[in-house]
Protein backbone atom coordinates (compact mmCIF):
# COMPACT_ATOMS: atom_id res chain seq x y z
CA UNK A 1 0.00 0.00 0.00
CA UNK A 2 1.46 3.07 -1.03
CA UNK A 3 0.56 5.19 2.04
CA UNK A 4 2.36 2.52 4.34
CA UNK A 5 5.52 1.95 2.31
CA UNK A 6 7.82 -0.68 4.35
CA UNK A 7 11.18 1.17 5.84
CA UNK A 8 10.26 4.84 4.71
CA UNK A 9 10.37 7.72 7.06
CA UNK A 10 8.59 10.32 6.77
CA UNK A 11 11.03 12.35 5.00
CA UNK A 12 13.39 15.50 6.70
CA UNK A 13 10.19 17.46 7.94
CA UNK A 14 7.98 15.48 10.30
CA UNK A 15 4.49 15.57 9.42
CA UNK A 16 2.68 19.26 10.84
CA UNK A 17 0.12 19.56 13.39
CA UNK A 18 -3.36 20.54 11.77
CA UNK A 19 -4.15 23.85 11.27
CA UNK A 20 -7.64 22.50 12.80
CA UNK A 21 -5.68 22.06 16.15
CA UNK A 22 -5.60 25.95 16.56
CA UNK A 23 -9.32 26.86 16.07
CA UNK A 24 -10.32 23.73 17.98
CA UNK A 25 -8.44 23.12 20.83
CA UNK A 26 -7.87 19.18 20.55
CA UNK A 27 -6.65 16.96 19.01
CA UNK A 28 -9.65 14.92 18.61
CA UNK A 29 -12.09 18.01 17.68
CA UNK A 30 -9.18 18.83 14.70
CA UNK A 31 -9.48 15.10 13.33
CA UNK A 32 -13.21 14.98 13.45
CA UNK A 33 -13.17 18.44 11.66
CA UNK A 34 -10.60 16.58 9.15
CA UNK A 35 -13.14 13.77 8.65
CA UNK A 36 -15.85 16.32 8.28
CA UNK A 37 -13.78 18.49 5.55
CA UNK A 38 -13.14 14.79 3.81
CA UNK A 39 -16.71 14.25 3.72
CA UNK A 40 -17.60 17.51 2.13
CA UNK A 41 -15.11 16.91 -0.77
CA UNK A 42 -16.90 13.25 -1.21
CA UNK A 43 -20.49 14.54 -1.57
CA UNK A 44 -20.70 18.10 -2.53
CA UNK A 45 -19.16 17.56 -6.10
CA UNK A 46 -22.33 14.70 -6.74
CA UNK A 47 -24.47 18.15 -6.44
CA UNK A 48 -24.92 21.17 -9.53
CA UNK A 49 -22.16 23.59 -7.60
CA UNK A 50 -24.70 26.18 -7.21
CA UNK A 51 -26.47 24.34 -4.65
CA UNK A 52 -22.94 23.38 -2.68
CA UNK A 53 -22.12 26.19 -0.28
CA UNK A 54 -25.81 25.80 1.11
CA UNK A 55 -25.20 21.96 1.14
CA UNK A 56 -22.42 22.27 2.98
CA UNK A 57 -23.60 24.87 5.78
CA UNK A 58 -26.69 22.84 6.31
CA UNK A 59 -25.44 19.39 6.63
CA UNK A 60 -22.24 21.54 9.17
CA UNK A 61 -24.99 22.76 10.97
CA UNK A 62 -26.57 19.73 12.01
CA UNK A 63 -26.48 19.30 15.77
CA UNK A 64 -24.49 15.98 15.53
CA UNK A 65 -21.19 17.74 14.21
CA UNK A 66 -21.16 20.00 17.25
CA UNK A 67 -20.41 22.77 15.21
CA UNK A 68 -21.17 26.57 15.97
CA UNK A 69 -22.98 28.62 12.93
CA UNK A 70 -20.00 30.49 12.43
CA UNK A 71 -17.38 27.83 12.68
CA UNK A 72 -19.82 26.11 10.06
CA UNK A 73 -19.58 28.98 7.70
CA UNK A 74 -16.07 29.13 8.02
CA UNK A 75 -15.50 25.61 7.47
CA UNK A 76 -17.91 25.56 4.35
CA UNK A 77 -16.60 28.82 2.72
CA UNK A 78 -13.00 26.80 3.26
CA UNK A 79 -14.34 23.54 1.51
CA UNK A 80 -15.47 26.08 -1.17
CA UNK A 81 -12.51 27.43 -1.42
CA UNK A 82 -10.49 24.41 -2.17
CA UNK A 83 -13.70 23.15 -4.67
CA UNK A 84 -13.54 26.30 -6.62
CA UNK A 85 -9.99 26.87 -6.99
CA UNK A 86 -9.12 27.13 -10.53
CA UNK A 87 -6.03 23.82 -10.41
CA UNK A 88 -8.50 21.57 -8.43
CA UNK A 89 -11.63 22.30 -10.54
CA UNK A 90 -11.32 19.19 -12.25
CA UNK A 91 -11.26 17.25 -9.17
CA UNK A 92 -14.62 18.14 -8.54
CA UNK A 93 -16.58 18.54 -12.04
CA UNK A 94 -19.47 16.09 -12.71
CA UNK A 95 -17.63 12.94 -13.96
CA UNK A 96 -14.91 13.44 -11.34
CA UNK A 97 -15.11 10.16 -8.60
CA UNK A 98 -14.16 9.71 -5.24
CA UNK A 99 -12.54 6.67 -3.69
CA UNK A 100 -11.46 5.31 -6.38
CA UNK A 101 -9.40 2.03 -5.71
CA UNK A 102 -6.06 2.25 -7.65
CA UNK A 103 -4.27 -1.16 -7.98
CA UNK A 104 -1.41 -2.16 -10.71
CA UNK A 105 2.58 -3.67 -11.24
CA UNK A 106 4.90 -1.26 -11.12
CA UNK A 107 8.46 -1.74 -10.79
CA UNK A 108 7.65 -5.76 -10.02
CA UNK A 109 5.96 -4.28 -6.61
CA UNK A 110 2.41 -4.54 -6.49
CA UNK A 111 -0.14 -1.27 -5.56
CA UNK A 112 -2.89 -1.63 -3.91
CA UNK A 113 -4.46 1.60 -2.78
CA UNK A 114 -7.71 4.42 -2.91
CA UNK A 115 -7.35 8.42 -3.90
CA UNK A 116 -9.91 10.35 -2.46
CA UNK A 117 -10.48 12.05 -5.85
CA UNK A 118 -9.81 10.74 -9.27
CA UNK A 119 -10.83 12.43 -12.91
CA UNK A 120 -10.07 11.28 -16.40
CA UNK A 121 -10.51 14.32 -18.57
CA UNK A 122 -9.93 14.35 -22.03
CA UNK A 123 -6.17 14.33 -21.88
CA UNK A 124 -5.29 14.68 -18.37
CA UNK A 125 -5.87 12.39 -15.21
CA UNK A 126 -6.59 13.96 -12.00
CA UNK A 127 -5.60 12.44 -8.63
CA UNK A 128 -5.71 13.82 -5.64
CA UNK A 129 -5.24 12.07 -1.55
CA UNK A 130 -5.98 14.37 1.02
CA UNK A 131 -4.25 14.73 4.03
CA UNK A 132 -6.70 16.75 6.14
CA UNK A 133 -4.74 15.90 9.61
CA UNK A 134 -1.76 18.04 7.72
CA UNK A 135 -1.20 21.45 7.43
CA UNK A 136 0.42 21.74 3.83
CA UNK A 137 3.93 23.11 3.70
CA UNK A 138 4.91 25.93 2.04
CA UNK A 139 7.35 24.56 0.12
CA UNK A 140 5.84 21.07 -1.98
CA UNK A 141 9.66 19.62 -1.45
CA UNK A 142 8.35 19.66 2.38
CA UNK A 143 5.88 16.73 1.67
CA UNK A 144 7.01 13.99 3.72
CA UNK A 145 8.72 11.56 1.67
CA UNK A 146 6.22 8.59 2.47
CA UNK A 147 3.24 10.89 0.44
CA UNK A 148 5.07 12.23 -2.57
CA UNK A 149 6.00 8.53 -2.97
CA UNK A 150 2.17 7.14 -2.98
CA UNK A 151 1.31 10.07 -5.23
CA UNK A 152 4.17 8.27 -7.24
CA UNK A 153 2.98 4.82 -7.16
CA UNK A 154 -0.41 5.72 -8.17
CA UNK A 155 0.51 8.47 -11.07
CA UNK A 156 2.24 5.27 -12.21
CA UNK A 157 -0.38 2.65 -12.04
CA UNK A 158 -2.19 5.67 -14.22
CA UNK A 159 0.60 5.99 -16.28
CA UNK A 160 0.03 2.12 -17.39
CA UNK A 161 -3.81 2.73 -17.76
CA UNK A 162 -3.40 6.01 -19.67
CA UNK A 163 -0.62 6.20 -21.50
CA UNK A 164 -1.48 9.29 -24.09
CA UNK A 165 -2.96 11.42 -20.57
CA UNK A 166 -0.94 13.86 -18.70
CA UNK A 167 -0.90 12.70 -15.02
CA UNK A 168 -1.69 15.47 -12.09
Amino acid sequence: APSRPDGVAFGSVPPARSPLVALAGSRETALRRGTLVHRLLQFLPDHPSSARRELAREWLSRPAHGLTASDAARLSDQVMAIMEAPELRPLFAAGSRAEQAITGIVGGQVVVGQVDRLCVAERTVYIADYKTNQNPPRDGKAVPMTYRRQMAAYAAVMRQIYPDHAIR
